[in-house]
């Protein structure tokens, strides 16, 4: 298959990321067309990004690469020395060829989980 009729098929899909997975479905009609869990991660958080034909997944302080025609993880990396948290992915430039990473403190969103919740139980009484 040349590649941009493997571009094209790509097109069609749409990637999902939740509790640990990531899913493709075809546009089109719904279809799963492949679901991956993505090892260690164990979190609900998955960040996805499109970008130079991979897919570029985090979750649980985790990065992965994975090819998006069929699931394969292509690499990982757990971001060492750098804290444990939550990784945002996106990316910035007119062309979108640049890819950010953002690790948020883990123990910032636990707290505000917290707060979120006791704010509501507070404001339903």
């Amino acid at each position: 298959m040349s590649s941009t009729t493997e571009n094209a098929r790509i097109a069609d899909y749409l990637f999902v990321g939740t509790y640990g997975h990531v899913v493709a479905v075809d546009k089109r009609d719904g279809k799963i067309l492949w679901k991956t869990s993505l090892p260690f991660t164990g979190y609900k958080v998955v960040s996805i990004l499109f970008e130079d034909g991979r897919l570029f997944c985090a979750s649980g302080g985790r990065v992965f690469a994975l090819d998006p025609r069929n699931s394969a993880i292509l690499w990982s990396n757990g971001l060492s020395r750098m804290g444990s948290g939550v990784v945002f992915l996106s990316t910035v430039s007119s062309n979108n060829t640049e890819i950010v990473l953002s690790l948020l403190e883990q123990i910032r969103t636990d707290n505000h989980r917290h707060r979120t919740a006791n704010s509501s139980a507070t404001s339903s009484r």
